[in-house]
């Protein structure tokens, strides 16, 4: 079971899209991947960075 995302999206549907911690959990996530050598799930998660920062601009 992957609960990694399963926590960032409870973060989204709680806080928001635009609240500091949903941000930043997505970035720690995005960390994580990367540093576990898995660079499509970075990025599949890094595409979900524009979107939620776009809706702060």
């Amino acid at each position: 079971m992957n609960t990694e995302p399963q926590a960032v999206d409870g973060l989204r549907l709680k806080l928001g899209d635009t609240h500091p911690h949903t941000r930043e959990s997505l970035n720690n996530l995005i960390n994580l991947y990367e540093a576990w050598k898995k660079p499509k799930k970075a990025e599949e998660w890094r595409a979900k960075l524009p979107q939620i920062e776009a809706v702060n601009e």
